[in-house]
């Protein structure tokens, strides 16, 4: 069956949406380990993924990892301040979003930027000078220096999911690490 798959706090699983025993739709891999041959399981599949996302992509369309803790288990909260340090970015064909949502109630996140969510497409997100990128998760600002790289949390626990679409096959197959979140 289907695993979930941790890493560093990150519940990502791949294949949650792939219910199908036979080719559903256009574009859809008809390939094995897309598939779920044990039908009464797909069918346990199919009704979780209608609860929570009817018509969900396909994990090679989209790959979503979800963050409850950060790096050394503790649980996510505004109280504090971090950052992810990406070495690289998630290797993509499309883009890559991470979205910050209220654990509470699974809202978006109000904030004084608008911003919902930060990515490889987010207007005036700064690297480094290595390449590398660091986004910062914290209830208040950052700082002028550093708020263009800055996705807002809630005051309390929160979740950020990362999107990954048209994810390169070192995602899929767990080759490319989500780095941890960690405290300032």
């Amino acid at each position: 069956g289907d695993m979930a798959v941790p890493v560093y706090c990150w519940l990502r699983r791949p294949h949650a949406f792939e219910y199908n025993t036979d080719c559903l739709e256009l574009g859809t891999i008809d390939s094995p380990e897309w598939k779920i041959p044990n039908w009464e399981w797909a069918h346990v599949v199919r009704a979780g993924t209608a609860r929570a996302g009817l018509w969900r992509s396909h994990g090679y369309e989209a790959d979503y990892a979800f963050a409850f803790c950060d790096g050394h288990g503790a649980p996510l909260s505004g109280v504090h301040q971090y950052v992810i340090h990406f070495e690289p970015t998630p290797p993509v064909d499309a883009f890559w979003s991470l979205t910050m949502y209220d654990a509470t109630n699974f809202y978006l996140v109000e904030n004084p930027l608008n911003r919902y969510s930060i990515g490889d497409c987010t207007p005036g997100v700064r690297y480094t000078a290595d390449g590398s990128l660091d986004l910062y998760l914290q209830h208040a600002s950052p700082g002028a220096e550093q708020e263009a790289n800055w996705l807002p949390t809630p005051a309390g626990v929160f979740l950020p999911i990362m999107r990954m679409y048209q994810p390169q096959a070192a995602v899929l197959d767990c080759r490319y690490v989500l780095p941890p979140i960690t405290c300032l």
